[in-house]
């Protein structure tokens, strides 16, 4: 959570911004009590008077007034005899800049059921809500679309000014735009966004007595006992529109560093975190009072957001509160299920709140040491686990034909967007992981697999030069990649490069604090191997054993695994993959090690460890080399994209262990001009892996089969030629035959 402060000490850094043309730079705009901004932003806060005189409109049955200010306006004026409405605040959403704004278009994914089929049809979703409420013509009605115009249209359009705000501080990092050129001192987007959360009415900071934004903060925080006397939401808005304040107050440059902007994305992603605790506050109330039609107005903005979270969540809760009737019957299961998003959100139960103290409402967080797939971890390792959420909002906006988002989703691989960084002081800035920080990580100098991987590539950082050519659309080898080819490139790199190396160099260092007697040595005090557990698996498997029954939920080498486990027939009769119940096994057994300060058998448990992590690549490459048999070199089938990368994850190491075997599976499922792909059969690309088996100690029958496609074809058992594990950092390659047969002989 952000520091709370009180309200009085809540003032507003004066931002040296100034609007642009349309605006007078001169004049500031006193917004409830002391707050000033620095711009003229007092058209923005004149919604909070339209609101106001629709709501009177609706008192008197005087619909077709209020109509009319929602439609045309009649405070917040753009001219001379112009005005802004709130209705534009949704038209004009299918602008391009709109439409391709995180928020936005997360609202726009979930509203067309987790698509990028249709969801133009959902850019005026907000316009399209009130209007159906106005052609009601009744007063219920009335306050209805009042309600929504407030939540639904100004919440979306505030929105939009934050990320407004950073892109535009972007562009001029980057040299895009010259403020000076194009007329402009300062960049004011950060004031409007102000302007419209709070409006004009707000008197008091401590009350709810206001008509925008802030004041519904404040009267929903009042039911669920989050105002002291400002609300929570609101404390915190004003502290991060302070820290926005700061970057902004030394200005935007040309300096390509990115360090403003990046600044304020992370900002951004904090407001919208507390943007969203009314709403789901609304939502909570509606569901407990039977209000069926509030229970559809907040679940259109809720569920939508939703779609950034766990899909299996998102999907039951879509059908339940959005796609069909609510049904109080459900009210405790429902509830439930939508708590378990907040964590995903960036949000905890306190922030949340109990309504009216009625216990039935009530929430408890996660214990920190919740358990991943069945796996409890020992400390508190919650945010690390939470990267799998960046890959899967990346995957979201990669589906999306359209570079920006793809330049989104380029943020949050650069950026970070959930995995918070531990913070001694919550009232330090707040920094996310990010996947191009464990892509470019030194500390992998040290790990011997990583090593191969430079040398096989001749490139130091091998998985972000991979990641970045298919962002930025160059050549990869031989043939231009589609645009599904590359969205699988960037997302299977991560997934079977940066993640799993990031896992491995976890490993080691767990294996370092045990020997140096301090198992806690980490950011936050995590156990090391606990770390490992969290990048094995990530947040989005739940705690049961096994992981998630609902095999999209994961993103993590936990996923793949549970994938291939049903691909090849290697699942247990709890229904996930063999593999996975070794990894578990190994996992809990290097822990109890840890624990007794067993460092020597922690060693052996890491190189097992190690080792069977490798086989879903290697099934992946089975898989692919079956799917992609005889494609043409320059096929833009996502399946040979896909095929290349499982090849480079596991290509280093076969190299290492026999050249030739890794020359036969390079040659067939990497693109080479003129020649097809896998042109010499799948069968001769599995048994390449029969020497590398060997040395791994791993029986045929581990892998499986996959369309007849069968490891134990050819397979002759040969004891290895190095029976002995030695510390991989050593450069020696062996796991002896022994120690992985005795997890193997429980599972065939």
């Amino acid at each position: 959570n952000l520091k709370q402060t009180d309200m009085k000490y809540s003032k507003l850094l004066i931002i040296s911004l100034t609007l642009f043309p349309c605006c007078d730079y001169g004049m500031a705009t006193n917004l409830a009590s002391s707050i000033k901004t620095r711009t003229n932003v007092h058209s923005f806060a004149e919604f909070g008077y339209d609101l106001r005189d629709m709501k009177a409109n609706c008192d008197l049955n005087d619909i077709r007034d209020a109509v009319d200010i929602y439609r045309n306006g009649k405070n917040a004026k753009d001219g001379e005899t112009t005005f802004r409405s709130l209705k534009k605040c949704s038209t004009i959403a299918n602008s391009a800049d709109y439409l391709f704004e995180p928020t936005f278009a997360f609202q726009m994914y979930g509203l067309a059921g987790g698509s990028v089929e249709n969801y133009m049809n959902h850019a005026t979703f907000a316009d399209d809500y009130v209007e159906q409420f106005f052609s009601d013509n009744n007063g219920i009605s009335c306050h209805y679309a009042v309600e929504a115009a407030l939540n639904l249209n100004l919440w979306t359009h505030a929105a939009h000014k934050l990320w407004q705000g950073s892109e535009t501080c972007a562009k001029v990092e980057q040299g895009q735009l010259n403020l000076e050129a194009a007329g402009i001192d300062f960049i004011p987007y950060y004031d409007q966004f102000l302007a419209m959360w709070i409006g004009f009415g707000q008197k008091d900071l401590g009350t709810s007595k206001g008509h925008s934004l802030y004041a519904n903060a404040q009267k929903i925080g009042d039911k669920f006992g989050t105002t002291s006397p400002q609300s929570s939401v609101n404390t915190n808005i004003l502290s991060l529109y302070e820290r926005a304040s700061g970057l902004l107050s030394t200005g935007c440059s040309n300096n390509l560093t990115n360090d403003a902007a990046n600044g304020l994305w992370k900002i951004n992603t904090q407001i919208i975190s507390q943007m969203m605790i009314p709403h789901i506050q609304h939502l909570i109330e509606a569901m407990k009072m039977n209000d069926s039609l509030r229970v559809k107005l907040y679940a259109t903005i809720v569920l939508p957001q939703m779609s950034q979270c766990r899909r299996s969540t998102f999907n039951l809760l879509k059908k339940e509160l959005l796609d069909q009737d609510f049904h109080l019957l459900k009210f405790s299961t429902l509830l439930h299920e939508l708590q378990t998003t907040y964590e995903c959100f960036g949000v905890t139960c306190r922030d949340i709140g109990t309504y009216n103290g009625d216990p039935s409402t009530a929430c408890h967080d996660p214990s920190p040491t919740s358990a991943f797939a069945g796996y409890i971890p020992s400390t508190n390792v919650r945010q690390q686990a939470k990267i799998d959420l960046d890959i899967h909002q990346m995957d979201i906006l990669l589906d999306f034909d359209n570079d920006a988002a793809w330049n989104i989703a380029k943020n949050i691989y650069w950026n970070g967007k959930n995995s918070m960084m531990h913070r001694d002081d919550t009232s330090e800035p707040l920094e996310f992981r990010s996947l191009r920080i464990m892509a470019n990580f030194q500390f992998l100098s040290s790990v011997s697999f990583y090593n191969y991987f430079t040398q096989y590539f001749n490139e130091t950082h091998y998985a972000h030069a991979a990641i970045m050519d298919s962002f930025d659309n160059l050549e990869a080898g031989l043939y231009t990649q589609s645009k599904i080819q590359r969205k699988a490139v960037i997302l299977k790199t991560i997934q079977t490069h940066v993640i799993w190396m990031q896992a491995v160099a976890e490993m080691g260092d767990a294996l370092q604090d045990c020997q140096n007697g301090n198992r806690n040595d980490n950011d936050g005090n995590a156990d090391g191997w606990d770390e490992v557990a969290a990048y094995l698996i990530g947040s989005l498997e739940g705690p049961a054993t096994g992981g998630s029954a609902y095999n999209h939920d994961g993103q993590l080498i936990w996923n793949i695994a549970n994938k291939f486990g049903f691909d090849f027939g290697r699942d247990n009769s709890d229904n996930y993959a063999i593999t996975n119940a070794f990894i578990r096994n190994l996992l809990l057994a290097g822990k109890g090690e840890i624990f007794a300060g067993d460092c020597n058998n922690l060693f052996m448990t890491m190189s097992k460890l190690q080792h069977i992590t490798l086989i879903p690549m290697i099934q992946g490459v089975i898989k692919y080399a079956v799917l992609n048999e005889n494609l043409s070199f320059d096929s833009q089938s996502t399946n040979v994209a896909t095929g290349v990368v499982f090849a480079k994850s596991i290509l280093p190491i076969v190299d290492s262990y026999d050249a030739s075997s890794a020359l036969m599976i390079k040659a067939n499922l990497i693109p080479q001009e003129g020649q097809k792909l896998v042109r010499e059969g799948p069968q001769a690309v599995v048994d390449a892996f029969l020497p590398i088996l060997h040395e791994f100690g791993i029986e045929c029958n581990f892998i499986g089969k996959y369309k007849g496609i069968d490891p134990c074809k050819n397979y002759v058992y040969v004891q290895p030629e190095n029976p002995n594990p030695i510390n991989p950092g050593s450069g020696a390659k062996s796991l002896t035959c022994s120690l992985l047969l005795t997890f193997i002989s429980v599972a065939v």
